[in-house]
């Protein structure tokens, strides 16, 4: 059996003679991605909603963590993409669909005491709601260094649906954090 993805530049879906038993052709201007069975079946791999192969990355740094939630500085887009948007530290999707969301952040710890712990919460929003599945949470301690979280999930968005990290110190105490550098990576797959 072939294992080959060929490439189809127009619209639409190849024929069945375009490809043999096993073979892939994405067609790049919709990014639909289909299988040939076999000689009486063309399978459309993605049907449940069309991926956009060009990731979007956005990134940002200088914002203090403490003990209230705070919208992390998203400002700067490293991998541009025409379904994002980035405005006032937020991100705007434009199309619904099922999307691959990474975040990580790296945490300056410029406390020099060397008592004071925590924790470090952080987690994505939809529209100002908690996505559960985007959270992460790391401990922290004065004079340390400092500290990073990261987390990659799968979420359904709708069309304009805007997205923003968040960040917090919890604990027992507040220990003297800043955010060093915040990453926001995205990917639609369905």
């Amino acid at each position: 059996m072939a294992e080959v993805i060929k490439l189809k530049e127009n619209t639409g879906a190849p024929s069945l003679s375009d490809l043999a038993d096993g073979e892939f052709c994405l067609v790049v201007p919709d990014s639909n991605l289909y299988l040939r069975v076999n000689g009486s079946t063309l399978l459309h791999v993605n049907s449940g909603g069309s991926a956009d192969l060009k990731p979007y990355c956005a990134r940002g740094s200088g914002t203090d963590i403490t003990g209230t939630a705070a919208t992390m500085a998203i400002a700067t887009e490293e991998i541009t993409n025409a379904n994002y948007s980035l405005s006032s530290n937020e991100i705007t999707v434009s199309e619904a669909g099922e999307y691959q969301i990474s975040w990580s952040i790296v945490v300056d710890e410029d406390g020099t005491l060397g008592g004071t712990r925590g924790r470090i919460d952080a987690y994505m929003e939809n529209n100002t709601v908690k996505i559960t599945q985007s959270e992460s949470s790391v401990y922290t301690r004065e004079t340390s260094g400092g500290t990073g979280l990261s987390c990659t999930f799968n979420v359904t968005l709708a069309a304009d649906d805007v997205l923003r990290l968040r960040c917090l110190s919890n604990g027992t105490a507040d220990p003297d954090n800043s955010l060093e550098m915040a990453q926001v990576s995205i990917l639609k797959v369905g």
